[in-house]
């Protein structure tokens, strides 16, 4: 009988899944089952998955796509162990994960699931540094209690990686930790279930490494993905309807507030802690539970014995905390429509074409992918790649371009853009055009799927106006001090220190 039962949900991942499986197969500790469920994928996972012949290894495959939640219903059914683990097919476990995390719950039976520390990895398996993503380090915390946990969830979200977990069976079926319904958020909804009755710990050392690839950048600043997210935390937060009045002073240190002569409503007092934060979905839930009070005729008489709350009461909120009065945020996200262009010998053109759309985080960090780039290759070998991020005036890094792990040059397709549509400027590629456009770099191997990321901002009319200034006042400076014509130089870093330097040349001759 296998001491520890693991579970990978596999999609599409043809291009990590190898190296997550055998991270797994390498353990120091052995004693194991690995369920994987392969979620109907369309690329060659299936194929990989099968090419291992452990017997520790059950291979199952939906027949359909189901999401990566359906996968832990198999789980339930299926686990042997005493222990469960869940690995994703992209992630990597470091060979003594498994024996450390095992050992802490052989010896600490208070606790009822151990996490670790995390590295973040890229695409191609080396460190990821970008020090202003939202992932880095959110996943190297300290230990909290059981009830500092539940304030912090409250309040900030998830800070626990899912892939690091190794939880008690019994704990995972006593807690409810497959949940149905939910795309976007479902470990947060875990933890919560399980931190309402048990205690976790955090090994604090990185024994899990995370890779950030599109699914979890571009994934998160799609706008269907925001709309849901928002849904979702209303499900989440009603959670918290579940905690003991014990749990509850404990945990919210607004609490003593609700005490009245010894007394106090929980449903009350939580729901306006919600309406005072600052989710829109907590808002909403808030209202909707002190609407619900208002109309049972007992919890009305309560709440008005208590604090005095009532229609007029409800009104005043529902008129200063009603999310509804807030702007449409979603409206103020920009969704770029990126096009990809593949030149077969007839120059690039639409129909050898692929678009794709893509939001941004509150940094301006973007991540593009196309991965289906064979309908249109059809087997032949593109003579040309061009990347047009979007159709407008823009700002743009590029930092990365990747197809099947080989990371690919590109620069400023200097072919369709004349110098006064383009220019350089602190480290971005500024386009005066509503046609930004990047050559990109053939790869070695046969062109799969291409990922793209870096930073991206529309330019604004003012922005544009004033960088043309810039330029204009550079070029007649020059222009006053030579008294020569000026040759056209696009406006950048380079150029100004250029511009610069022969001013101060042409007066130290002419001094």
């Amino acid at each position: 009988m296998p001491k520890v039962s693991i579970l990978m949900t596999s999609y599409n991942h043809e291009r990590f899944i190898r190296e997550s499986i055998e991270s797994i197969l390498t353990q120091t500790f052995k004693n194991f089952e690995l369920i994987i469920v392969d979620d109907c994928s369309t690329d060659t996972s299936l194929s990989i998955i099968k090419s291992f012949k452990d017997k520790r290894i059950v291979a199952i495959q939906n027949k359909a796509n189901q999401g990566p939640e359906h996968a832990f219903e198999i789980l339930r059914k299926k686990a042997k162990g005493k222990f469960i683990a869940i690995a994703d097919s992209d992630n990597v476990w470091e060979k003594d994960k498994l024996q450390k995390q095992v050992n802490f719950l052989e010896k600490n039976h208070s606790y009822a699931a151990v996490f670790t520390h995390v590295s973040l990895i890229d695409e191609l398996g080396s460190p990821y540094t970008n020090t202003k993503s939202a992932y880095y380090n959110i996943f190297n915390v300290k230990n909290r209690t059981r009830q500092e946990w539940l304030r912090y969830f409250f309040y900030n979200g998830n800070c626990l990686c899912h892939p690091s977990i190794l939880i008690r069976k019994e704990a995972y079926q006593d807690c409810n930790m497959s949940v149905n319904g939910l795309w976007q958020l479902p470990d947060l909804y875990k933890w919560i279930r399980l931190c309402l009755q048990h205690n976790i710990y955090i090994l604090e050392e990185k024994l899990t490494n995370f890779r950030i690839h599109h699914n979890n950048i571009s994934g998160e600043n799609n706008l269907d993905n925001i709309l849901r997210r928002n849904n979702e935390l209303y499900h989440i937060y009603n959670l918290f309807y579940e905690i003991s009045v014990q749990d509850f002073l404990l945990v919210f240190k607004e609490a003593p507030t609700f005490m009245v002569d010894g007394q106090i409503n929980l449903k009350f007092a939580l729901s306006k802690l919600l309406i005072e934060h600052d989710a829109p979905a907590a808002q909403t839930l808030g209202l909707n539970k002190l609407f619900e009070m208002l109309n049972h005729a007992q919890e009305r008489q309560q709440i008005l014995k208590l604090y005095g709350y009532d229609n007029v009461s409800y009104k005043d909120d529902e008129t200063k905390k009603s999310p509804y009065i807030l702007p449409n945020w979603s409206k103020d996200i920009p969704i770029y429509h990126a096009t990809l262009y593949l030149d077969f010998g007839d120059g690039f053109n639409e129909q050898d074409a692929l678009t794709a759309n893509f939001t941004t985080d509150s940094m301006g960090n973007f991540f593009v992918e196309f991965d289906n780039i064979n309908t249109v290759c059809k087997n032949k070998e593109p003579l040309g790649i061009r990347f047009d991020p979007c159709d407008l005036c823009a700002k743009v890094k590029l930092q990365n371009v990747v197809s099947s792990r080989e990371k690919l040059g590109f620069e400023i397709n200097k072919s369709i853009l004349t110098k006064e549509q383009y220019a350089i400027y602190d480290g971005y590629d500024v386009f005066y055009t509503d046609d930004p456009s990047y050559i990109i770099n053939k790869p070695r191997k046969t062109i799969e799927s291409l990922s793209i990321s870096g930073k991206i901002s529309i330019l604004k009319p003012n922005e544009i106006a004033k960088l043309k200034d810039i330029e204009n006042k550079i070029r007649n400076k020059i222009r006053k001090t030579t008294h020569k014509p000026l040759k056209e130089l696009p406006v950048c870093s380079q150029n100004i220190k250029k511009i610069r330097d022969t001013i101060k040349n042409y007066k130290k001759r002419h001094d």
